[in-house]
């Protein structure tokens, strides 16, 4: 069985203490199949307009230049994005005119923690893809 880490932040989002050389050193030497780099970019974050704003070509681009240092290890590109019901929008808008229109993300998250809130909604499981789908 081979066994992936899907949802990994680096040194692009605030949230993370680890550098992406951190990151893949630690899931090569696990070993793990493969690693998702999933940094957030949330448009209009509560609290700070540009706190989870990051340049995904910067992070491909770094990306790419570890992948011949870890050669067994799949390294996926990608990006967790924050859902709003405010920014559907100018996410949508930023995906198709925007940087994530010059890059090639593997793997796209949709974080629905704000859409919870906003709507005082309290859910478990697979519900919270549903309400994305509804939105």
């Amino acid at each position: 069985m081979k066994f992936y880490d899907n949802h990994t932040h680096s040194h692009f989002s605030p949230d993370s203490r680890m550098n992406l050389a951190q990151s893949l050193e630690k899931a090569a030497s696990i070993p793990l199949a493969g690693i998702s780099i999933t940094d957030h970019l949330d448009i209009d974050a509560p609290g700070s307009k540009d706190f989870f704003i990051f340049d995904p070509a910067k992070q491909q681009e770094e990306i790419n230049q570890y992948a011949t240092i870890y050669p067994n290890l799949k390294i996926f590109k990608g990006i967790e994005v924050g859902l709003q019901e405010c920014c559907i929008e100018k996410i949508k808008e930023f995906k198709d005119f925007g940087v994530l229109g010059k890059v090639d993300n593997d793997v796209i998250l949709l974080g629905t923690e704000e859409v919870m809130k906003d709507n005082n909604i309290e859910l478990q499981g697979d519900t919270k893809y549903k309400v994305f789908l509804a939105i």
